[in-house]
């Protein structure tokens, strides 16, 4: 009885490694396919001989974007902290320009007929869910991964892997392979020191690199008003946080502001942060320049976000149909650090 006793747990054992195995299978053949932007940070220890360790633009979500159970969740309850490994999130998701599946919500409730991928709430950092897919892995041939880790970071620009991937109707994911995104940006912090050696970030430039073989226009607003400041999404919103004061608006697209980027090029945009347009806001604060905050301001982390115009403001122009289209933000920073 014994030895049958240990067959039959050895072959359900099996049985069900098959089953997920085929389940997957069948994922990737049938699966809707859509693109996954990898998150822009440090590639540092992310790349292995044989592996990738990704992380998602989708792997960490602001509070403001919890529904359902998760919105109504106390940040300070312990109880749910200890039972992560038990709750089961899904991540809802609206498919943009280019094919990239954007981040429109998470919920603790299976969405009956919205696209979604299904997976595990790993941790709640301050207003940030961090979320595990089963898709943080990607196996290359031996040692690729250091050939990709090149690739990400050309010279200090940051070309997001956009990983492919089937998504089932209930929600699971699989990897089928990746691309990369025609645009790397860079971030460069210009810094003085006051007595306090404390780095207060005066300007930033910002490069826009084609990392594609064609070329590429981008649009570059009058007063940079193709970027956006927006607070690490990494991080989330907290009630009382600091925010972009968003004064400048929105100027009409002309044949003027278009720049045809070969393969390879580079686009410098200068941002200065003296320039009240870049102000940043908290509740019962006056607006302040970034370098006023300095590096002590826990909550005060930003993003650049290259925001192109759409396709229909673009459409009368000379290069309309090479004009890449999307959002892509730059590494995080704060004060003069940058991640």
């Amino acid at each position: 009885m014994r030895v049958r006793f240990i067959v039959a747990a050895v072959l359900f054992q099996f049985l069900v490694l098959a089953w997920m195995a085929g389940e997957r299978e069948f994922v990737y053949r049938t699966g809707r396919t859509v693109y996954l932007r990898t998150m822009p940070v440090d590639p540092q220890d992310h790349f292995r001989g044989d592996y990738v360790r990704l992380n998602y633009e989708i792997s960490s979500i602001g509070k403001n974007l919890w529904r359902d159970g998760l919105k109504d969740r106390k940040q300070d309850d312990n109880s749910y902290r200890r039972k992560k490994q038990d709750v089961r999130i899904y991540t809802v998701l609206k498919v943009g320009d280019n094919g990239i599946a954007e981040l429109q919500h998470v919920t603790d409730r299976k969405p009956e007929k919205d696209l979604f991928i299904r997976g595990r709430l790993q941790n709640t950092w301050g207003t940030s869910l961090q979320a595990l897919y089963g898709i943080e892995a990607y196996f290359v041939q031996q040692d690729k991964g250091l050939e990709l880790e090149k690739e990400m970071n050309r010279d200090g620009i940051n070309v997001p892997m956009e990983m492919e991937t089937a998504v089932s109707g209930s929600g699971i994911a699989v990897l089928k392979g990746y691309r990369w995104s025609p645009i790397g940006i860079g971030l460069t912090m210009n810094t003085e020191t006051n007595r306090l050696r404390t780095m207060l970030p005066i300007s930033a430039d910002i490069r826009l690199l084609n990392a594609s073989k064609t070329d590429i226009a981008i649009v570059d607003l009058p007063g940079s008003s193709s970027f956006t400041l927006e607070p690490d999404f990494r991080w989330g919103w907290t009630s009382n946080e600091w925010r972009w004061v968003g004064a400048k608006p929105r100027m009409a697209v002309a044949d003027e502001n278009v720049k045809v980027l070969k393969p390879g090029e580079v686009h410098k945009v200068h941002i200065d942060f003296s320039d009240p347009a870049w102000f940043v806001v908290q509740d019962g604060e006056q607006p302040k320049s970034l370098s006023n905050l300095g590096n002590n301001t826990w909550n005060a982390r930003f993003r650049l976000v290259y925001h192109p115009p759409s396709k229909e403001e673009c459409s009368s122009l000379q290069h309309a149909s090479i004009i890449w289209h999307g959002s892509l933000a730059s590494r995080a920073f704060n004060g003069g650090r940058i991640d």
